[in-house]
């Protein structure tokens, strides 16, 4: 076995990295938290069973599932998980940076879908087409990322698969970062 076998399809990842953030749950919740349908869910978590990388507990009259953390990948997975998670913000610094900010703060968020597309909601004014095309060339040479938008509006962080909010200094959920943010910046109606 390798880590092909283990990270072989999108699906995996998602199942993996919502395992990764909260162990213990039922393949529906899992599903949900990983955004997927239910069928690829569990056709996920029975190929991560198999590979001994998930634990199938019997709860009840269903089951849970949860990381085997003596599995060889286990530790490699976390780590490779929290890298993840701390990228929003290397990427906030850096293209503050690129802006000549010396701090992240007129970057507010950023997100990133799941085809690595970055929207980066920036604090007025958006910069011009010499910048914008700058941060472009950071995101794709820096981190591999597509610019999807720059943005001053929150909303269009919505859908996104990551987003990092400045303030914060932590990722949440999508839906949860959005509320956030326009109640952070006064946005609501």
């Amino acid at each position: 076995m390798n880590l092909e076998h283990v990270l072989g399809s999108p699906a995996r990842v998602r199942v993996l990295r919502a395992l990764f953030s909260k162990d213990g749950m039922s393949g529906r919740s899992i599903s949900a938290r990983a955004r997927v349908s239910p069928s690829s869910g569990k056709a996920a978590l029975d190929e991560l069973v198999f590979w001994g990388i998930v634990l199938k507990v019997p709860s009840g009259k269903r089951h849970l599932y949860e990381l085997n953390q003596s599995h060889v990948f286990t530790p490699v997975l976390s780590e490779l998980f929290a890298v993840e998670r701390r990228l929003l913000s290397r990427i906030a610094k850096r293209v503050a940076r690129a802006l000549g900010h010396g701090s992240p703060g007129g970057v507010r968020g950023v997100g990133v879908d799941r085809t690595g597309r970055a929207v980066l909601l920036l604090a007025p004014p958006l910069p011009g087409k010499q910048e914008s095309q700058r941060i472009e060339r950071l995101l794709w040479f820096s981190f591999g990322l597509r610019l999807a938008a720059l943005t001053t509006d929150p909303e269009e962080m919505r859908g996104l698969d990551h987003v990092w909010i400045a303030e914060a200094g932590a990722a949440r959920k999508p839906d949860e970062a959005v509320r956030e943010l326009i109640r952070f910046f006064d946005l609501s109606e």
